[in-house]
């Protein structure tokens, strides 16, 4: 009995040995790393996740010029061609899900994340295994003055796609050919990341609901190639296929070339929503054209015409600073005090996917400053900048901030050279089109001299008939014989509309 008893500790004891071993051996496994090939990264479908989420607050970005049309992307030729790229690559560890969320997710910014860590950063990763660094990457959560797509990918420094995510049940509805739904939700999703596309200058993007993703092809200006939708339980092709296939054909096709239909950054006409709404990414690269100065705005240029592509500065995003101050309020919204590239300022900014027509407008502007150059820090702010920024989702135009006051009775020796200045912009060959006293600002320079500043030309245009000009100073002389006097006091923040 004893020997027994003996036998049965020795047993325990080289179980317990055999266990801890087993224990060790399975801690070093976890703890190595494990090769992979990128093809079989890339092969894994996903599982499709719960969501409760019935609709998404995305502001719709519409764009109807865009013509919709069939991509057959070819299971066969999305493989053969990553397996030409990519068949000897070999990673140390496969990329894994990071992401916190338990399900069901809640909202779109949950569903965003859930498909970039499932699909993009791992997409990412085999990417960069080729030597350049990719990324992938998100936007901040909705920024009321920021349009901009979900996601964007980089190549370096260099941006070379973007995507646009929606909740399932908003989608889901269509599975095949996007451009013969008769929803004119799915269609208003997919212009607005056609228009995305088209702001960019890319040629290749993504919808995605997370459950399935269309992948978008751009075949001229004004006409997106729509795949069918390649779902997460795919693998002919998946979802991480595909997505590593458009990137790479950016990367190697580059930006888009226009033919001289349509200008980069502006959308048709046509395109314009019923609300006007706010402003908004960044980086300049290779990929990027090179900035056109100031002088070279195009005077002859009319909102809505078509003619030779005309292109405008793109500024990274630490060009401009923004602060909370509102200087004023005006159809393009908030003018805001800024720093551009170091120096204070007036900065007016759209969204350059949504607001085409107040795109144009700023241009215009623009193109008045220009016209008016002699004046610039004399009688009107100089120009600063302006142009595409936050990677062309905004467009903006930034002008020298001057202080003072705006003109009221109590300052009637200011009429003269008011009068002056005004008159000056009419030798100029335009007329201001909107004189009021909050768009002049008075400076006392000593005793009873005055400067006077003309601000916002959103509305300066050539002058059809002599007689607008004379009107223009009656309208200016009023304002200095006005009867009401309740505006006598300083104003160091003055109105851009």
């Amino acid at each position: 009995k004893m020997a027994l008893l003996k036998r049965l500790e020795l047993l325990q004891e080289e179980k317990l040995l055999l266990l801890r071993r087993q224990d060790a051996t399975a801690a070093a496994a976890a703890a190595a790393p494990i090769a992979v090939t990128a093809l079989d990264v890339l092969r894994k479908p996903y599982k499709m996740w719960r969501v409760n989420c019935l609709s998404t607050s995305t502001h719709r970005r519409q764009y109807p010029g865009a013509q919709l049309v069939t991509w057959e992307l070819q299971s066969s030729h999305v493989k053969s061609y990553l397996e030409a790229k990519l068949g000897g690559v070999v990673m140390q560890q496969a990329p894994c899900f990071t992401g916190s969320y338990r399900e069901p997710l809640q909202n779109e910014e949950q569903v965003n994340v859930v498909f970039a860590h499932t699909v993009g950063m791992p997409v990412a990763d085999v990417l960069s295994s080729l030597g350049t660094q990719v990324f992938f990457t998100m936007a901040p959560s909705a920024d009321a003055e920021k349009g901009q797509a979900d996601f964007v990918i980089w190549c370096g420094d260099t941006e070379v796609a973007t995507g646009e995510g929606k909740v399932p049940s908003v989608m889901r509805v269509i599975t095949n050919n996007i451009e013969t739904t008769g929803a004119s939700y799915i269609r208003s999703c997919a212009e607005q990341a056609c228009s995305y596309i088209k702001s960019r200058e890319h040629r290749y993007g993504f919808l995605t609901h997370l459950h399935g993703t269309f992948f978008i092809k751009r075949t001229a200006d004004d006409s997106y190639a729509f795949s069918k939708a390649v779902l997460c339980t795919d693998t002919q092709p998946s979802v991480a296929e595909a997505l590593a296939y458009i990137i790479m054909k950016s990367v190697e096709e580059g930006p888009w070339k226009y033919s001289g239909q349509s200008e980069p950054g502006a959308i048709p006409a046509s395109a314009l929503g019923q609300d006007a709404s706010r402003a908004a990414h960044q980086s300049q690269g290779s990929y990027r054209r090179s900035p056109r100065p100031a002088a070279a705005v195009d005077q002859q240029r009319q909102p809505g015409q078509q003619g030779q592509q005309c292109s405008y500065p793109r500024h990274p995003q630490a060009a401009l600073v923004l602060s909370d101050i509102t200087l004023g309020r005006g159809q393009t919204g908030r003018v805001r005090l800024a720093s551009f590239y170091g120096k204070p300022c007036a900065v007016k900014m759209v969204d350059a996917c949504k607001q085409a027509e107040l795109v144009r407008s700023l241009k215009s502007e623009a193109a008045a400053y220009d016209q008016l150059s002699m004046l610039q820090g004399v009688t009107i702010p100089e120009l600063l900048g302006f142009g595409y920024w936050m990677s062309g989702g905004v467009f903006f135009l930034a002008t020298a901030h001057v202080e003072g006051r705006h003109p009221d009775p109590s300052i009637r020796d200011a009429l003269l050279p008011a009068e002056e200045a005004l008159q000056g912009i009419h030798g100029l060959g335009l007329v201001h089109g909107d004189v009021r006293a909050d768009n002049i600002v008075v400076q006392q320079t000593s005793g009873s001299n005055y400067k006077v500043w003309f601000l916002d030309f959103g509305h300066s245009h050539v002058p059809a008939d002599p007689q607008e000009c004379v009107d223009e100073l009656q309208e200016l002389r009023a304002l200095f014989r006005a009867s009401d006097s309740s505006n006598a006091s300083d104003a160091h923040y003055c109105s851009y509309n």
